[in-house]
C-alpha cells in the first residue's frame, strides 16, 4: 500500500502497519520514544504519520533483542536500524554506552 507522505494515520492504523500493539505506540508516547505526529485536544486520539513507521520499526528491532526503553530512549533521535543496532552490539561487547547520547 502506497502511503501519501502528508497523510496521518489512527493510532490502530499505525498500530497495524508496524506491528506494535496500540497499548505499546501509547506507552512510547508517555516514554517520549515515539510521541503522535498529533493529539486531537477534544478527543485525545492519536495520529501518526508514514515517516514515523521507520523509527517505530526500530523499536521494535531493539525490543526483540531485549534492549530495555531505558535504552532506546538514549539512542540518537533518527538513528539508523543498522547504526543503532551495531551500538547495541558494541556496547553489550565492551560494557560501555559509546554511541548514544541523552535526550533532553
Amino acid at each position: 500500500m502506497l502511503l501519501m507522505k502528508d497523510t496521518t494515520l489512527s493510532i490502530g492504523r499505525f498500530s497495524h502497519l508496524t506491528g506494535l500493539t496500540t497499548r505499546a505506540l501509547r506507552l512510547y508516547d508517555e516514554l517520549r520514544l515515539l510521541p503522535p505526529y498529533a493529539v486531537d485536544a477534544e478527543t485525545g486520539y492519536r495520529s501518526y504519520t508514514p515517516d514515523q513507521i521507520k523509527d517505530a520499526n526500530l523499536i521494535s528491532r531493539l525490543r526483540g533483542i531485549d534492549m530495555p526503553l531505558e535504552e532506546v530512549g538514549l539512542l540518537e533521535p533518527g538513528a539508523s536500524a543498522p547504526s543503532a543496532l551495531s551500538s547495541v552490539a558494541g556496547d553489550r561487547d565492551s560494557g560501555e554506552t559509546a554511541g548514544v547520547v541523552g535526550r533532553d
